[in-house]
Formats: structure tokens, C-alpha cells, sequence
């Protein structure tokens, strides 16, 4: 008896739902209207899976940073007999303070920066680093400046350069890979040069400040960048001191923020 009722009922709701106008039948419009909704939603949800800053990017078409990368690394001098080539203690500090992007794509940005470097140059192992009258650096021959009856600990001298830097880049970005190079305008601000004498239970440090530099010079530079790590290299085909002949090579780690 219950099967019998059973079928009897499905076969009365499967003949009113053949016979039900277009009119009984839900609203399509008010369905489409849920389905955007759904797909709004849905990519709300990605955006917030990217990281900001490809955030950022899509949805800005230019971008402001300040302190935005951080670099230190090996500075290699070429072309010169006076400086350092093989003790690896020539160093380099700089970071972008500044940077103005235009991203016409999430994975593409231009951008112009403002940056401060710092250099440290050491003198090469034969050669001490002083100053004439007229501020230049001068390389002396190290053991024509070493009295020869003291047994000296150390008897190094070197070469700081301050400069500030307008770099102009291409950036490719891709998930967390980030490629990026470019070329850069530098100002050198600044040059002193240091002598560091140790002997028995004496330290001395005397530094010359002011010393003539090249006051303009151009480099070129590339960057490599997983996450916010990544290693840089640059190239100054400029004579950086004046009348060393000295051209440089950096290589260096990089740490974006």
C-alpha cells in the first residue's frame, strides 16, 4: 500500500511540474544576479591571496616607495696598480631612499630612484694613500713612508667615496622573482681618504677630508630577487679617483623591504 502511495504521489508532482507556465519557473535575472555576486566574490578572494605589493601593482599605475632595498657588497677595482685587487676588503654600502614607479603591467615597472652609496677603497699592498696641497690623492710607494727600525702590526690606508645616485630601471616581476637593470647617475659628494698605523702598544688613525673626486659618473647595474633576497652587480666604467685610472665591479647581496 505505502509503495503504491509513493508512486502515485511522484507521478502527480512529476505532471504538475510539465504542466507549470514559464511564469512558475524561478527568475533567471534574479539568478544571474547571484552568479555576479558569486564571481565578485570569488575574485576578491585572489586579490587577497597576492602579495601586496602585486596588489599594489594592479592597482595603481604609479607607485612611491621610500627605503624600499638595502645592498652590501664587494667593491673590485679595474685598470689601476695604486688600489686594491686581492685582499677582498674593498666594500660598498648603498640603499634606495626614494623610488617613483610607473607599472603599466603587474609583472612590468619602470622606475626612477633616489639612492645613497657609500665606497671604501683600500690602497694596494705596496701603496699608502695621502693628500697634496691641492686636496689630491696622492699613492706613495709604502716603504719610502715605513721607518724601517719599527715592527709595525699594520700599516693600511684607503679611500671613502660618498655619492648620491639617481638609478632609472626596468623591473620584470614574476610570482616572487623579481629581475631588474638599469643604468644610474651618480654625484660623488664626498671623498676622504684614511691612514691606519699600528705599531707596539700605538694605534693611530689620521683622516683627510675633502679630497678631489670625479664629481660625475655614470654605472650599470642588474639585480636578482627571490621574495625580498636577492644578489646585484654593477659596473663604472669612470675613473671614480683622479689619476688612478680605476674602473670598478661590484657584487654584493641585496634585501628588499
Amino acid at each position: 500500500m505505502k509503495k503504491t502511495v509513493t508512486i502515485l504521489a511522484a507521478l502527480l508532482v512529476g505532471a504538475a511540474a510539465m504542466q507549470a507556465k514559464p511564469t512558475d519557473l524561478p527568475d533567471t535575472t534574479a539568478a544571474r544576479e547571484r552568479l555576479d555576486r558569486i564571481e565578485s566574490i570569488s575574485e576578491d578572494a585572489i586579490k587577497k591571496k597576492l602579495p601586496s605589493k602585486d596588489r599594489e601593482k594592479e592597482e595603481k599605475l604609479f607607485s612611491f616607495d621610500a627605503v624600499k632595498r638595502f645592498g652590501i657588497g664587494y667593491l673590485g677595482t679595474l685598470g689601476s696598480e695604486v688600489l686594491d685587487t686581492k685582499s677582498y676588503k674593498s666594500r660598498e654600502i648603498w640603499f634606495n631612499a626614494l623610488e617613483l614607479g610607473l607599472n603599466p603591467a603587474q609583472w612590468l615597472s619602470f622606475t626612477l630612484g633616489l639612492d645613497l652609496k657609500w665606497d671604501s677603497i683600500l690602497a694596494g699592498d705596496n701603496w699608502f694613500v695621502s693628500m697634496d696641497t691641492d686636496r689630491n690623492f696622492t699613492f706613495t710607494d709604502i716603504d719610502s713612508v715605513k721607518d724601517p727600525e719599527v715592527n709595525y702590526k699594520s700599516f693600511v690606508s684607503k679611500v671613502n667615496l660618498f655619492s648620491l645616485t639617481i638609478p632609472a630601471a626596468l623591473e620584470l616581476e614574476f610570482g616572487s622573482f623579481t629581475f631588474r637593470a638599469g643604468a644610474e647617475a651618480a654625484f660623488c659628494l664626498r671623498g676622504n681618504a684614511v691612514q691606519r698605523i699600528s705599531y707596539g702598544n700605538t694605534d693611530t688613525t689620521t683622516k683627510l677630508k675633502k679630497g678631489n673626486v670625479t664629481p660625475f659618473y655614470w654605472d650599470a647595474f642588474a639585480e636578482i630577487m627571490i621574495d625580498d633576497l636577492g644578489i646585484y652587480c654593477r659596473y663604472c666604467p669612470e675613473e671614480l679617483i683622479p689619476g688612478t685610472g680605476m674602473r670598478s665591479l661590484s657584487l654584493g647581496l641585496v634585501l628588499g623591504f
